[in-house]
């Protein structure tokens, strides 16, 4: 007989969701034999359904003499679900004119074959989640560890629950590559993970994360080795300030500060730079008199900051009037132009540069660097201490040179990349980007400028959702990060090409902090 599929095509239906409540099956009894039965066709063709009924929607199509491995049946209908080659389930026919089924070990049909037996009550479809908790978990063929290992799964992978077996009490899962499997429910090898769920991670135990809620709100503390344990450690309150960056050796903290001025030319806030030491919990001010000074990076040996600061231009709107004969350019962002027989008056709205500062972390001595009018969010390569990256709102991320006191593009990259930040090893840099209408979280590799997109908008509901303020982990494996994908904003983690991503603490500590992201190139997590 010719065992395999001649003409096979499937339909892009998603089929657990047609699964009916509580149908019984049975099982193939398989106690004695790693191996599933199998269900050869004998009509010339057969449909493959989504449910255990004529009327329900056809998923695909087998010929004559095709055979498919048989998961359970349904004892109402007596139609067999079975697994299809590219590891869908599908409902067919147990009609005898058109299906026969066959023992586990048999290559001949056998319309007497007694091998299939009732053993098993599929459960309600399920979009629950499964986390690896173990450090390796084989998925298998059937519900137990008599049945064939098909594939691994590590610690820290999160897969989709299609259905249980009360008799073992194993998941059917379905892989991240669509294939399905089964895996045991041990407590110690796998639980329950939902969307909005906290679920300890395995992370690289060396360093310490910082992170705040909001930029400009409290900072706090939690020792990475902690996060391992099965209930985190409350996070440790520091300071309250802005974008919080820590050392290359993960001893010192710096942020920035804003107090309100009244009077003087820009009645604004002035700001100062501070450094935290981690292990004595004091504070120096190591750079004052700067007119909102933000996002500071450190030099890869320690030794220096590198920030931006407000500098110089108007900072409320102002009108302005010249005279017909007037031969300068007027600006492009003027507004409200008016005209009369002396004069053409216009508006100006405010116009903030903004520029970068060098400072030396021992003594406080700085050095203005050359950047355009308007610098936003530095970062430091760790691999090449020459090289600063930082964003420009017209021409996207630029390079400074410090060595030659010169700047120039990074790559050829989009002009909407938010808050550049190097990896450990210098060749990759996570981005916020502004996809449209919403927040989205790329790496650029910094060789090639090829650009890989991490975060989705809408993985567990319809509306768009943001990722945003991407910070590395010290191993560059995985990353923090700010979504609202629950439904509100919550620190997340993920790994590094993406895969992975969940809650970074339990709701329990998360639902008392006010996250928010709000598009100002803020740093709200540093790891070191």
């Amino acid at each position: 007989m010719n065992t395999s599929l001649k003409k096979y095509s499937v339909r892009s239906y998603a089929l657990i969701w047609f699964i009916p409540l509580f149908f019984v099956f049975t099982g193939i009894a398989l106690a004695d034999s790693p191996q599933p039965a199998k269900l050869s066709v004998v009509a010339a063709q057969l449909e493959v359904r989504q449910g255990p009924t004529d009327s329900s929607p056809e998923l695909a199509q087998l010929n004559q003499d095709d055979t498919v491995e048989i998961v359970s049946q349904d004892s109402q209908s007596g139609w067999w679900l079975v697994r299809l080659p590219d590891g869908q389930l599908g409902w067919v026919s147990s009609n005898p004119t058109f299906t026969q089924a066959h023992p586990a070990d048999s290559n001949i049909p056998s319309p007497h074959s007694t091998a299939i037996t009732v053993t098993a009550k599929i459960r309600q479809p399920s979009n629950q989640r499964l986390y690896v908790a173990a450090a390796n978990l084989n998925v298998r063929v059937g519900p137990g560890a008599a049945y064939a290992e098909f594939a691994q799964l590590t610690q820290g992978q999160i897969v989709t629950v299609i259905q249980s077996d009360p008799a073992s009490g194993w998941w059917l899962v379905r892989l991240p590559d669509n294939r399905l499997g089964w895996v045991s429910n041990a407590p110690e090898l796998t639980r329950w993970f939902e969307a909005d769920q906290y679920a300890h991670l395995p992370i690289n135990p060396t360093g310490t994360i910082i992170f705040q809620p909001h930029s400009g709100g409290p900072i706090y503390a939690v020792e990475a080795a902690a996060l391992n344990e099965a209930s985190p450690p409350q996070p440790r309150y520091l300071d309250t300030g802005m974008d919080p960056a820590l050392s290359p050796d993960g001893t010192q903290l710096a942020y920035t500060t804003y107090q309100a001025v009244a009077g003087g030319a820009f009645p604004s806030e002035i700001g100062t730079l501070w450094i935290y030491n981690l292990k004595t919990s004091q504070k120096r001010a190591l750079l004052g008199d700067l007119y909102e000074p933000k996002a500071p990076t450190w030099s890869p040996d320690g030794k220096e900051i590198i920030l931006n600061y407000q500098r110089g231009g108007r900072q409320t709107e102002q009108k302005r009037c010249v005279s017909h004969n007037y031969d300068g350019a007027i600006p492009e962002q003027a507004t409200d132009m008016s005209f009369n027989q002396k004069e053409m008056c216009f508006t100006l709205p405010p116009d903030l540069p903004w520029q970068l500062r060098k400072v030396n972390v021992e003594t406080g001595q700085f050095q203005d660097l050359p950047s355009e009018r308007y610098a936003f969010a530095p970062t430091w390569d760790p691999a090449n201490p020459w090289r600063v990256v930082f964003f420009t709102p017209f021409n996207g991320l630029l390079q400074l040179d410090l060595n030659r006191s010169f700047y120039f593009p990074f790559l050829e990259m989009p002009a909407k990349m938010f808050r550049p930040v190097f990896s450990p090893d210098g060749r990759q840099v996570a981005v916020t980007f502004w996809l449209h209408d919403h927040w989205e979280i790329y790496t650029v590799d910094a060789a090639n400028g090829a650009l890989t997109r991490l975060t989705t908008g809408h993985p567990y509901n319809e509306r768009t959702a943001s990722s945003a303020a991407p910070a590395w982990s010290p191993d560059g494996q995985q990353l923090l990060f700010l979504t609202d994908r629950s439904g509100r904003w919550q620190p997340w983690i993920m790994d590094a090409d993406g895969s992975n991503a969940r809650p970074f603490l339990p709701v329990e500590i998360t639902g008392n902090l006010q996250f928010a992201y709000n598009g100002v190139h803020e740093q709200l997590f540093s790891w070191r």
